[in-house]
């Protein structure tokens, strides 16, 4: 087995229990085994990898290792083991989507076309203007191993491309896969391109888009969760003066309902300094529908960068009018008052299952909980 990284694993393990790790490379020695034989997999199969993200879950002290498939050094893309273990190191649930066979499935070890040649397939699909191959110059990280582009008229923010595998049909091919967010038509896809004949093979459009006139029982949208906000053992109240006039849950849509008066709805574990902090001290650092998990503005010129927002003043009052028969631009206040609380209610619920800082949440300051800050939902209202 080449256990990659696990010297990382078992620090972390260590320094959040404060005791010696229960997770070793023994136990997921026996758990790899495990999947290997639950999903028939050769022994070769499971002994190339790359440790993709491991985490303990401080709800209830499970581990959580992901595990990515590669094949001389690549990744083999949507490959991925998922080994899951309580506080005492046992396995309690295991997950694969590794390549069975990979070896023999294997029809390319190296690309026949370079990336911008690829890339050019992108832009065709995407009815694009031509670009010169020449003139698409993709810069390599070494450290992440992936690629960058950026064309500031075409795409928002930069394309990221990486080369590795992809199953197709009964065998593995090797693939560049794009992922890009286009200013025509404001979509984030990611493309996959073969890499022997610069054929586009999958394209995933990855924006949601919901419709107010249509069934909602389709997978066009996500389904509906019903959530109990006022229970006691998912929001707690801290100290917050805070008042916010939006949609409760159950109310899909302004045509479906009226707003409700919020207070004191700010989730204690998962938000300790409030909705409006960012600095860890208590006290806010915006008045605005700013904080540390969501920045809400308007973006009417589709300039993706912080546009108005409404002020609550000194006493963080959000109670703003609304008139269903008036113009977006008029209801402005309300639909950010809205678009605030509702990605902060999608962030404080969340956590109570589980999604905190360690395991990849949406926040600008982690509080010293683990995982990454400086990831807050740029959430933008009326985007044009």
């Amino acid at each position: 087995m080449k256990f990659i990284s696990f010297n990382i694993v078992l620090f972390l393990f260590y320094s959040a229990f404060g005791q010696q790790a229960v997770v070793n490379e023994k136990i997921i020695s026996e758990a790899l085994e495990q999947v290997a034989a639950k999903y028939h997999l050769l022994p070769a199969d499971v002994q190339n990898y790359r440790l993709s993200n491991q985490y303990v879950q401080k709800q209830n002290g499970s581990t959580h290792i992901f595990l990515n498939q590669t094949h001389n050094g690549l990744d083999v893309f949507n490959a991925q083991i998922q080994l899951h273990f309580s506080k005492k190191g046992k396995l309690i649930f295991s997950n694969s989507t590794f390549v069975r066979n990979q070896q023999a499935s294997l029809i390319s070890e190296s690309p026949v076309i370079q990336i911008y040649t690829a890339f050019s397939s992108v832009l065709d699909t995407l009815s694009l203007p031509h670009i010169s191959p020449m003139d698409i110059k993709f810069d390599y990280d070494s450290l992440q191993g992936n690629y960058s582009y950026f064309n500031n008229s075409l795409f928002y923010n930069k394309v990221r491309a990486q080369l590795g595998y992809e199953k197709i049909g009964n065998v593995l091919k090797l693939v560049y896969l794009f992922a890009l967010e286009n200013r025509s038509d404001q979509k984030m896809y990611a493309f996959k391109v073969a890499a022997f004949d610069g054929k586009v093979v999958q394209i995933i459009n990855r924006t949601l888009e919901c419709r107010k006139f249509h069934s909602h029982k389709t997978v066009i949208c996500l389904p509906e969760v019903a959530l109990n906000l006022g229970s006691s053992d998912v929001i707690s109240s801290p100290k917050s003066d805070a008042v916010y006039n939006a949609f409760p849950i159950g109310i899909e849509s302004p045509i479906h309902g009226s707003r409700a008066l919020f207070s004191n709805i700010e989730n204690v574990q998962a938000c300790p300094f409030g909705w409006h902090d960012v600095d860890g001290i208590f006290g806010n650092e915006y008045t605005n529908t700013f904080g540390n998990n969501v920045f809400a503005y308007e973006d009417t010129l589709s300039m993706d960068d912080f546009g108005y927002s409404p002020d609550g003043g000194p006493s963080l009052n959000f109670d703003f009018p609304f008139d269903i028969n008036a113009s977006p631009v008029e209801n402005i206040d309300a639909a950010l008052t809205n678009l605030f609380v509702w990605n902060n209610f999608m962030h404080d619920v969340a956590y109570h299952y589980g999604f905190d800082e360690a395991s990849g949440n949406f926040q600008m300051n982690n509080y010293g909980n683990g995982g990454e800050g400086y990831d807050p939902v740029s959430a933008e209202g009326l985007d044009g």
